[in-house]
């Protein structure tokens, strides 16, 4: 019997093993796969999957359990790291070739949940006693570190040598070994040499062994031990190639990190010209004198016994301010270079010693006290038998805040971009929970079509309140688009605010009693009639019910006050026990897509986005929200501060809304190019004993307002054959009719252009069929 017959009835094969002693023989083979640690598939001779180890679960995403007997396709899925191509399944190869499949690079390993990584996989046969192939043993292990280290060296390499290619100076990059790995554009020109020469080979072997000088041999190893750097270095010889010259070399330890090979960088720079210029303005004070004025950096010229300034050219005069009367005698600690005196003296000892020195940032202060951000460069030299220094300054001020603002900008960027993913995360989970039960729902009444009818009102039930959550985490999300572009408009009239306070209330009132919280209730402004848009007002006080709700746990309190005032205002505050809000979250409390501690809220889900819109419709009614909180465990008070105008008297009763089905049967037009919503709200409003026929298309309606008279238009805007605005200007312009459009699209120009077209109502899908209903029956009245 073969391994991967172990699965079948214990009865006893052609050699007399049982297949208990095959099962055996698995069990062994699987207690010594746990205790290896690479990933291990074993398959039958087919190719199906027949045991996986921890590690190989753990990489796959599959269980040993519900792996067995699937092919290897399934639960191994490999493609190219490049091509993205399906690649050879190793299993494959060993039972059509009956050989050893060597490890395999540059593949990606899917797992069950759709994420990636990079493996290294190799497969081999396992042969029974009699020769053929019994099963596959496939490992593999995840090599994804490894592979973004490989990428990045790859990476700082390309970069590297894209940066040293531009240099004007000649670059070369060594290895700890002191090799050449590689050298730019320029050294190759200067040196008139070819990457074959200098590639990979010693730097104290190129040309004629030039650069084989015991100082820069003892620099360069000092460096590779004791992590220093060094400038300065001077090379002066006939070189094979290019003739007697002055080179400059500065070198600097480029560290290895994260396992990356250390080098070194050397900067070499011919500084033949610049002696010979020295010299050629030694001999002519003349040159020397235009070349000092036309400077467009700043140049001191200083005592090189005393250190005391006895020449600037006229940038440097501009630059601080000074006349070259005032700055003659002073020293450079007088002018804000070094920040004191002790350490001025210290740098002007080593300029003495050294005859150069560079530093890249010092400040420099001007007459009248500003701090000027400057690179400096000093050199001792011979002038008519005379040792004089001379100090190039450069103004980086700019270069300063262009680098500052840089900076800035990178961090701005870093904070918006995990903002943007905190949020595209968090959209996506709020966006797909609804699904979930609703089209578990779906499944389950499909199942079992002979559901009770109280059953199936529960699973409608169900589906709807998914599908109103999903639609208002849509809607939020306009809301928010909106009120930011300032196109959101205001539908205002005379309201009582305590009304829409209620009616927010008894909104969320399940969810209250579900958790059995404690409402108390002080509402005692005597003037609490605004001038506001009552549906704004009352999603107001839903998104601050709904958030106090959340974060308060079972059988805590809600507490809603009211009070004047004065100066024509009003308050609301909405107090909770909740979980409180940290000292350092409240800044950002109101901001679109924050939450206060994102460990505490993510269990509770949510755009982060109620309290923004809330913010933002009151400021939009002229009013402040505000938020106080003790912190942790100390609950929350929101309040609300509005302008009131005087109570209304004697206020006619509004229309029974029922007034108009009292009177009989309504014709109502309902149109819509979707079979399935057409017939849903045809039986709903046929059902609440109005008159309905139905249109699939614009021409169809046409061809029904010609033949019958309608009382009323529900019509969907975006049709086949044109829009359902077309539909609406002929009915009133021709027939008087009125209309509700019921579309898709929501932003405030498409429900400008409904009522332009001649709509009263603009309603977006998905709908509230029964506001639906309730719009009809007031039109009617």
């Amino acid at each position: 019997m073969s391994l991967s017959n172990a699965s079948k009835d214990p009865v006893d094969d052609d050699d007399g093993k049982s297949a208990k002693q095959i099962d055996d023989r698995r069990d062994r083979l699987g207690k010594n796969l746990l205790n290896i640690g690479d990933a291990v598939i074993v398959t039958d001779a087919l190719g199906n999957v027949i045991l996986l180890n921890p590690a190989a679960e753990s990489l796959t995403g599959w269980t040993d359990y519900d792996a067995r007997n699937r092919p290897i396709e399934a639960v191994f899925q490999i493609i190219h790291e490049v091509t993205r191509q399906p690649v050879i399944q190793p299993v494959k190869e060993v039972i059509e070739h009956g050989i050893v499949r060597n490890p395999a690079q540059f593949t990606l390993l899917i797992a069950k949940n759709g994420s990636e990584r990079s493996i290294d996989d190799s497969a081999s046969p396992i042969r029974d006693e009699k020769g053929d192939l019994d099963a596959v043993v496939l490992i593999f292990r995840d090599t994804t570190e490894r592979r973004q280290v490989e990428k990045q060296r790859e990476e700082d390499r390309r970069h590297g040598e894209v940066i040293i290619a531009v240099v004007q100076n000649a670059l070369l990059a060594l290895d700890g070994n002191l090799r050449v790995q590689s050298a730019n554009r320029s050294f190759y020109e200067t040196f008139h040499t070819s990457p074959e020469e200098t590639i990979n080979q010693s730097i104290f072997d190129l040309g004629d062994g030039q650069w084989n000088i015991d100082g820069l041999r003892a620099l360069l190893e000092d460096i590779l031990t004791r992590n220093t750097s060094f400038g300065e270095f001077q090379v002066e010889r006939a070189f094979p190639t290019i003739g007697p010259r002055i080179m400059h070399i500065d070198a600097r330890n480029l560290n290895g990190k994260d396992g990356r090979e250390m080098m070194i960088l050397l900067a070499i720079e011919d500084i033949t010209v610049q002696s010979q210029m020295a010299d050629s303005l030694a001999a002519s004070e003349v040159r020397f004198r235009r070349l000092f004025e036309a400077a467009q950096d700043g140049i001191l010229i200083l005592d090189a016994n005393t250190g005391a300034i006895t020449d600037a050219n006229p940038f440097l005069l501009s630059l601080l301010g000074y006349s070259c009367a005032e700055l003659l005698g002073k020293h450079l600690w007088d002018i804000g270079l070094f920040g004191n005196i002790d350490t001025s003296r210290a740098s002007f000892r080593e300029l003495q010693e050294r005859g150069y020195v560079r530093y890249e940032d010092l400040p420099l202060e001007t007459k009248d006290g500003r701090h000027v951000e400057v690179e400096f460069v000093s050199n001792v030299y011979h002038v008519n038998d005379q040792m004089i220094i001379q100090c190039n300054i450069r103004d980086i001020t700019a270069r300063k805040r262009v680098e500052e603002e840089m900076r800035q900008a990178n961090e701005a960027k870093e904070v918006a971009g995990r903002a943007k993913d905190r949020f595209l995360a968090t959209l996506s989970h709020e966006l797909r929970t609804p699904l979930t039960p609703v089209l578990a729902t779906i499944a389950y009444v499909e199942m079992m079509p002979n559901l009770a009818v109280a059953e199936l009102r529960q699973q409608i039930l169900s589906i709807r309140q998914n599908i109103e959550l999903e639609a208002k985490l849509i809607d939020d999300l306009l809301d928010v688009t909106r009120i930011g572009s300032g196109k959101l408009e205001l539908h205002r009239e005379v309201l009582d605010i305590h009304t829409s306070l209620r009616a927010a209330l008894e909104i969320c009132q399940s969810e209250i009693e579900a958790k059995k919280l404690e409402v108390s209730l002080a509402l005692r402004a005597e003037d609490h009639h605004l001038w506001a848009d009552p549906a704004r007002m009352q999603q107001i006080f839903w998104n601050l019910i709904k958030n106090a709700t959340k974060f308060t746990p079972a059988e805590g309190r809600l507490s809603f006050r009211s009070a004047d005032v004065g100066a024509g205002r009003m308050a609301i505050e909405v107090a909770d026990t909740g979980i409180g809000i940290e000292p350092e979250a409240l800044p950002r409390i109101f901001d679109a897509f924050e939450q206060g501690d994102r460990s505490v809220t993510r269990q509770h889900g949510g755009l982060g986005l109620g309290l923004a819109i809330a913010k933002m419709l009151v400021e939009l009614h002229g009013g402040t929200l505000t938020v106080t909180s003790g912190g942790r465990s100390a609950g929350s008070v929101f309040r609300v501060e509005l302008e009131t105008i005087a109570a209304l008297k004697d206020q006619d009763q509004p229309p029974d809304p029922a007034a108009g089905a009292e009177r009989g049967l309504h014709k109502v037009l309902l149109v819509d190019d979707n079979a399935e919503t057409l017939s849903t709200i045809a039986r709903l409003l046929r059902s609440s004993d109005f008159d309905v026929r139905t249109a699939v298309s614009v021409k169809s309606a046409f061809a029904a307002l010609d033949s019958e008279r309608f009382d009323l238009l529900v019509s969907d805007i975006g049709l086949p054959d044109g829009s359902g605005l077309d539909i609406m200007r002929h009915g009133r312009n021709h027939l008087g009719l009125k209309g509700i459009a019921l579309s898709g699209y929501g932003t405030d120009q498409d429900a400008r252009t409904s009522k332009e077209a001649g709509f009263a109502h603009h309603l977006i899908k998905p709908s509230d069929l029964g506001r639906l209903v309730d719009l009809i029956r007031r039109m009617a009245s």
